[in-house]
């Protein structure tokens, strides 16, 4: 953390990113040391974005939501190993 308060000669790339890390520090420690994460969401988006392509053209608004409450349930096979996989609750 301490590299990245030093005064370096550094080229004008680099001093824009350690500017960028700088002023961002403690998100970016945040986001190392803490076991918060946005991947279940992002995975989420993904999904429905490709439901989207795939399901162009349903003429149905109410379908589409459909379809993409059907691949959230999931097969049981995927249940079983999300519960497997599932960290224990503490």
């Amino acid at each position: 953390m301490d590299l990245l308060f030093t005064k370096w000669d550094v080229p004008v790339p680099f001093q824009t990113v350690l500017k960028t890390l700088r002023k961002n520090s403690e998100g970016v420690y945040n986001a190392t040391v803490l076991p918060y994460s946005n991947g279940r969401v992002e995975g989420i988006n993904r999904m429905i974005k490709l439901i989207q392509r795939t399901a162009y053209g349903f003429t149905n608004f109410g379908h589409f939501i459909a379809r993409i409450r059907l691949h959230q349930m999931g097969t049981e096979a995927e249940k079983r190993r999300r519960q497997v996989q599932a960290p224990a609750a503490a």
